[in-house]
């Protein structure tokens, strides 16, 4: 027994088990009032009622509380507008307001498992004290796991839409395979005259028609325009054309995601996602003129800002 053994170790008289297990028991259980105590003296009427709202049945309906233990459904646009569907849920209780720092973790954690096992009826026929510090520890614990569901989600769904693009990019490749390989049979062979010290630059040109007459060199520069600046030209604007897929779940997110600045990320990245929240509650169309790109990838700032004119779409499909 661990008390036995801290008794031990500071050399104190030890009392007989059976009382040791006693005194154990005693001072749990007036640990354990005392948390459902404090947490039910912190909530106000509106508190209250919330809770109980959670546990109560209309006839022919479930509860909210067994809305708030559906199980985690597929990563999808739905999945996620269903977690935060709990999330504003368990917002709407102003349970979140509550402090709890000083409840340990470990306890608020086993609390909150003890209410996933209850119904709604076994709750109401609890004590006050005893049934709202239960509910209370299961929301916190909720709201904390659906926040790290949504993250894990999102992350899955984005991941897919790159798959999705890259399979398509690769699949376009094979259907112009031959082209491709054209083009690179084409340019070795301009690059063989170009090398060549005994051709010179008088008669470059004469030899390359010669060699490659005009028509097809044309054609050849015409589909070597459209992997060069087309829509196949890179990974990226194939994930922009997912930008409504992506629509359907994003303003939600970033409006019930809270963002904080750690280590080396930018804080254009902070701003901009302000500036994303701002445009989607208030409707607005236009990027504001000073739009951060600092978080936004060399390589891409082409893609996102082609001719220095920001692409709504592609600056949002970014993050």
């Amino acid at each position: 027994m661990r008390a036995e053994q801290f008794l031990k170790e500071r050399r104190f008289l030890q009392p007989a088990r059976d009382t040791l297990e006693r005194i154990i028991v005693t001072q749990r259980e007036k640990a354990r009032q005392f948390i459902f105590s404090k947490i039910y003296s912190q909530l106000d009427e509106k508190m209250i009622e919330s809770l109980d709202s959670i546990i109560s049945v209309d006839e022919g309906k479930t509860s909210k509380l067994q809305q708030l233990k559906c199980p985690l459904a597929k990563a999808s646009p739905k999945g996620i507008l269903a977690l935060i569907q709990k999330l504003e849920l368990i917002q709407e209780s102003k349970i979140l307001e509550i402090e709890q720092s000083w409840l340990n973790n470990n306890y608020q954690r086993s609390l909150a498992k003890y209410c996933s096992r209850c119904s709604a009826h076994r709750l109401r026929q609890m004590k006050p004290s005893h049934r709202y510090a239960i509910l209370v520890c299961f929301l916190w614990q909720t709201n904390r796991d659906t926040i790290d569901y949504i993250i894990d989600m999102h992350f899955k769904l984005i991941t897919k839409v790159y798959s999705y693009a890259q399979n398509e990019l690769f699949k376009e490749m094979r259907k112009k395979r031959k082209k491709i390989r054209r083009s690179l049979s084409i340019l070795k062979v301009i690059s063989n005259l170009i090398l060549d010290d005994t051709v010179s630059d008088e008669e470059l040109r004469k030899k390359v028609f010669q060699k490659i007459p005009r028509e097809i060199l044309i054609a050849q520069i015409d589909d070597a325009e459209s992997w060069l600046t087309g829509k196949y030209s890179h990974v990226f604007n194939l994930i922009i054309k997912r930008f409504n897929y992506l629509r359907q779940f994003s303003p939600a997110l970033f409006n019930h995601i809270h963002f904080q600045q750690e280590g080396n990320i930018s804080s254009d990245l902070l701003e901009a996602i302000d500036i994303l929240r701002d445009l989607n509650s208030n409707n607005k169309r236009k990027l504001p003129e000073d739009t951060p790109m600092g978080f936004v990838p060399v390589k891409l700032r082409t893609l996102v800002a082609p001719c220095g004119n920001i692409d709504k779409q592609a600056w949002n499909v970014h993050y």
